[in-house]
């Protein structure tokens, strides 16, 4: 099964009905605490954020209901986006990191290429710097079926040479300058979900 836009915009719509909290904050503590199974110092460390402010989130996430007292999402838009995405590390340079995230439907793969500096924008915006992300492109399967929109030729051969194309069947590909698992992740999710808002 393929994620379709929706599947981001209502995950992030259950998030946005937290008051005095920011989403991305709120998927940051999801994916470390209920995906990644880190703890509240696991997650107050990746995170670099107060262990204090990330057992608040906890409750708070416990007490609307949308994870349980292990920490395992209930909720259902969450529960379908974190159990069908696949994150993946495909190709690792001196500079750079290439981070897969999959599978994506054919249509929501085709509004990141049409709108790929919008999407650009989100990244920078979600990560706070325009020096950690390097190139996005997206991926059908197969080598010839790799496309980096606005990308010189040089530059995509470069990472091409470095890339594991098992698996990669419908995914965005970030080539990271800078990459923080986890933080970046999420930052990738709450991307798509503004971009697919957006639309």
């Amino acid at each position: 099964m393929s994620l379709q836009c929706n599947d981001f915009t209502e995950a992030l719509k259950v998030l946005k009905e937290f008051q005095g909290f920011n989403e991305l904050i709120l998927l940051q503590v999801l994916l470390s605490h209920s995906w990644k199974g880190l703890g509240r110092v696991g997650t107050s460390k990746v995170l670099k954020m107060s262990e204090r402010r990330v057992r608040k989130i906890i409750e708070i996430l416990r007490a609307k209901k949308l994870t349980d007292e292990s920490g395992s999402l209930i909720e259902e838009s969450l529960k379908k986006l974190f159990e069908t995405l696949k994150i993946k590390t495909v190709g690792r340079g001196e500079e750079f990191q290439v981070t897969a995230y999959g599978p994506l439907s054919t249509q929501l793969l085709e509004m990141i290429v049409s709108r790929i500096v919008d999407l650009r924008d989100y990244l920078v915006i979600g990560t706070g710097s325009s020096n950690s992300i390097w190139m996005i492109g997206v991926s059908s399967g197969s080598a010839g079926g790799i496309i980096f929109p606005r990308v010189p030729t040089d530059y995509v051969e470069k990472i091409l040479r470095e890339v594991e194309w098992e698996g990669l069947e419908n995914s965005l590909l970030i080539v990271w300058k800078l990459y923080e698992e986890v933080r970046s992740d999420a930052v990738v999710i709450y991307s798509l979900a503004q971009l697919c808002a957006s639309s």
